[in-house]
């Protein structure tokens, strides 16, 4: 099996897509929010590229909930934001909730059309990867970084995934940049929320107050919840721990 990592979002193609497992991962925050949200009991998330798209899903639905940020900060009249601290403590069991962000329901909408669309983070990198690998196609992790460009919080989250498709499948290869981000990652472990608070979207999320919300999203395999966009919505599938685990793959 194949793996292969991309930067960004503006960088993913169609090759990349087609045919493939593509795991989308927005680390700090989009990814870790929905799972935690998923985890919490929410029925759905429904992923909407744009505010005014967001409106328009909750004026069809009037008993969903908006959830979303824009450059960081919640969307003005929106129920919950785009933080997973938040989710994790408000009443969304039961609820359709329909979110936007910045740069993670983009990367979503744009990878749609593979085969199987998941959403990874550090929190389900165990589960997720789990999954990815009994679905036996190649697979693309998409990273969708911060403001178009590479975040590190996401190479590191694609270094995480690749050390567990490792334990589930007999041999994986991986792109150049893959590899980069596994080693990494490896490296990065013993103080992995300092590395990542580092990290420009790190900086910037202390910045705008969300420390709580940086060392959440840095705790590994919390959740055992995996994150499968079946259009309209984000959903989560069966729990599938207590499956054992094999030993390391050679990953080349």
């Amino acid at each position: 099996m194949h793996v292969d990592v991309v930067a960004s979002v503006n960088e993913l193609t169609q090759e990349e897509v087609l045919f493939k497992t593509v795991i989308v991962v927005d680390t700090l925050r989009a990814t870790s929010t929905v799972v935690t949200g998923l985890a919490c009991g929410a029925i759905q998330v429904i992923p909407a590229e744009t505010i005014g798209q967001a409106k328009s899903w909750a004026a069809k639905h009037p008993s969903y909930w908006l959830a979303g940020e824009r450059n960081g900060k919640k969307i003005s009249g929106f129920h919950l934001g785009n933080s997973p601290s938040e989710w994790l403590t408000a009443p969304v069991a039961g609820k359709h909730i329909i979110f936007t962000t910045t740069n993670g329901t983009r990367a979503i909408i744009k990878a749609s059309k593979a085969d199987h669309l998941l959403l990874g983070s550090l929190l389900n990198g165990q589960a997720c990867a789990q999954q990815a690998a009994a679905y036996q196609a190649d697979i693309t992790i998409l990273c969708a970084g911060h403001r178009n460009q590479f975040a590190l919080e996401d190479g590191l989250t694609a270094g995480h995934l690749i050390h567990w498709l490792g334990q589930y499948h007999e041999s994986i290869t991986l792109n150049d940049f893959g590899r980069a981000l596994y080693q990494a990652y490896r490296a990065s472990v013993p103080q992995l929320d300092t590395v990542i608070a580092a990290g420009q979207t790190g900086r910037r999320l202390i910045q705008l107050g969300y420390q709580n919300d940086l060392a959440f999203c840095c705790q590994l395999d919390k959740f055992s919840v995996t994150a499968l966009f079946s259009p309209p919505g984000i959903v989560a599938l069966p729990d599938a721990s207590g499956t054992t685990i094999s030993p390391p793959a050679d990953i080349q």
